[in-house]
């Protein structure tokens, strides 16, 4: 296996579950987080394991927060989100910076180098796991002092992989009645909606004109199949383990 998995106890008490690719045999490798996003949990990120040590990369892909493994929201914390309340991204932040401290602290983690090419951390969000990890430089009065200190010398890039409008603060690029989903979907009967979603959020799309810079140029309707959903090439035992609603 090309991987080890793990739970982090932060210092709140939150358990952080996540995969480890290890380190490579360096003194100057770069370190990737990688944050999944809805549904699709840190399983998805398994074939990029084997990868990692010939790009002199230690991969470490985090379960988000109410995925299995990982500390479930409380009811509280759940309203501070629906409420939209800046305290809810702030204690995302608190715990991905003491995520890294950890590395930091306790498995030599290299710094960036001089011309930032090498060492450090490279954090990497997916889609709705763009949330978590662009919380952590939301606002510079919540990470601080010791911790910022800690951490600031290795925080090299940030990569945002396909973040949704949402993640982004932005409005949707259509209005709602052009905005698709299984969820609001009348024909799709309740216990299939989970189902549908898989298909939804792995299907392929052909834009009319992203490159137009406007929401008519993105196809936000129903998937069409002209092209096989990447969660129907799993295999029944790579679903079971990839594809998990979270728990809140």
């Amino acid at each position: 296996m090309a991987y080890t998995e793990h739970v982090l106890k932060l210092p709140d008490g939150i358990h952080i579950a996540y995969t480890d690719s290890g380190a490579p045999n360096s003194s100057d490798y770069t370190t990737v987080v990688l944050v999944h996003g809805m549904v699709f949990n840190r399983y998805a990120f398994t074939p990029l394991h084997p990868l990692a040590h010939q790009h002199n990369v230690r991969l470490l892909c985090c379960q988000r927060r109410g995925y299995p493994g990982s500390t479930a929201f409380t009811d509280e914390e759940m309203e501070d989100m629906r409420e939209g309340r800046q305290v809810f991204q702030d204690r995302l932040a608190l715990q991905l910076a003491w995520f890294l401290r950890h590395f930091i602290e306790n498995e030599h983690t290299p710094r960036v180098n001089e011309d930032r090419s090498m060492g450090g951390f490279v954090l990497g969000g997916w889609s709705l796991g763009n949330v978590t990890t662009m919380s952590l430089l939301a606002d510079p009065t919540v990470v601080k002092g010791e911790l910022y200190d800690a951490i600031e010398p290795y925080l090299r890039t940030l990569v945002m992989y396909d973040p949704p409008s949402v993640a982004l603060g932005y409005p949707a690029p259509l209005p709602d009645d052009q905005m698709y989903s299984p969820s609001s979907d009348p024909h799709i009967a309740p216990e299939d909606v989970y189902k549908e979603l898989l298909v939804w959020l792995s299907a392929f799309y052909d834009h009319p004109g992203v490159a137009s810079g406007k929401g008519s140029g993105v196809n936000c309707g129903k998937p069409g199949r002209t092209s096989i959903p990447t969660v129907e090439c799993y295999t029944e035992e790579e679903r079971s383990k990839c594809c998990l609603a979270p728990k809140v």
